[in-house]
């Protein structure tokens, strides 16, 4: 008993004071007085709403269709469309025959942590999580901040808590195991053929899609659910600096993919799946990946979305594959809202 409890000791301790620090530096942070000035914020985002009910209210499509832009995205979404109900229809006609409908590999990821790996990694995220957390804080006492400068530090702090999560990940693969990225299904081969596929198939599943975001507005209408405020949206579709917007682009189109699929596909999916199976693991990091959006209002469709990444990941062995699914998705969205602020703008 005595050499089990040290055993313990030996490969968790270290782990649990990380925890128990963890916790130490949130409740320090709860009692920290965060000084942001969200009147200011408030009072502009409501007179925004009002412009922009305004005009979406007054629109003719006389107005839509004089502006050369409309047309051009019109045109555009168009074209998207039906390529995506042509794909849909193509890829349902190879189900009901019995044909693949995916191309599998013969590539198979073999990282070899398991989920007790995954919950060190976990406590570390936490820790770095909470510690950045504390600095921005900490940046606020010194001046009062207007909320849109906060948002602004956030994301910065947010990238930088991605970058620690890669490098965490990547370190405790060389690290504990002596493997590097490859084990992932992660390389810089066949990265054209990859993102084809990418783009194929999430054209493919845009139908679908589409039809999850109306089941959920028509339910989130007849329960009368709220939809949550979306800071990003805010900055895409408002903000006039070009340093500051090209910050968020980049970040919903190209940070936060990569380093979501290196954790909930390359990490968290690879771990459980050695302990519950596949197809208990595909819906259970799907389900959990969709929740920790918080949003409501889109958790179906980031479900579908989820489980679309993590069977693409099973099926090809290929971690590029769901990062340029996701990278696409994001990316169509940011370019839909930049469309809807040339309506605001205009």
């Amino acid at each position: 008993m005595k050499d089990k409890l040290q055993e313990f000791i030996q490969e968790f301790g270290f782990y649990i004071f990380i925890l128990f620090s963890t916790i130490v530096i949130s409740v320090f942070a709860s009692y920290l007085p965060l000084h942001v000035d969200y009147d200011k914020f408030q009072a502009r985002l409501a007179i925004l709403e009002q412009v922009v009910q305004d005009k979406l209210t007054n629109l003719t499509p006389t107005q839509v269709y004089s502006q050369p832009l409309w047309l051009f995205f019109s045109f555009l979404f168009f074209i998207i469309f039906l390529t995506a109900i042509f794909i849909f229809f193509y890829l349902l006609s190879r189900f009901f025959t019995g044909k693949k409908m995916i191309e599998t590999s013969n590539v198979c990821p073999c990282p070899l942590w398991n989920m007790k790996d995954f919950f060190k990694i976990l406590i570390w995220i936490f820790f770095w999580i909470q510690l950045l957390s504390v600095v921005r804080i900490f940046i606020s006492r010194f001046k009062v901040l207007e909320f849109q400068t906060y948002l602004t530090i956030s994301l910065l702090i947010d990238g930088i808590i991605d970058g620690v999560v890669a490098i965490i990940l990547f370190f405790w693969l060389h690290r504990h195991y002596r493997q590097n990225v490859s084990a992932l299904g992660l390389s810089l081969k066949n990265l054209s053929v990859d993102f084809k596929n990418a783009l194929f198939y999430y054209l493919g599943f845009l139908p679908l899609l589409f039809i999850l975001i109306y089941t959920s507005i028509m339910f989130a209408h007849k329960v009368q659910a709220p939809s949550p405020p979306q800071p990003l949206i805010y900055f895409l579709l408002f903000e006039k600096n070009r340093l500051i917007l090209s910050l968020v682009v980049g970040f919903i189109v190209f940070v936060g993919p990569f380093v979501e699929e290196l954790f909930f596909r390359g990490l968290f999916y690879n771990a459980l799946k050695k302990s519950i199976g596949v197809f208990q693991a595909m819906i259970a990091t799907s389900i959990i990946f969709a929740v920790l959006h918080m949003n409501f209002l889109g958790f179906l469709p980031i479900f579908g979305l989820a489980l679309l990444f993590v069977v693409m990941y099973e099926k090809t062995g290929s971690l590029k594959l769901p990062i340029f699914l996701h990278m696409i998705h994001n990316g169509f969205l940011v370019i839909i809202i930049l469309f809807m602020r040339t309506v605001i703008t205009a």
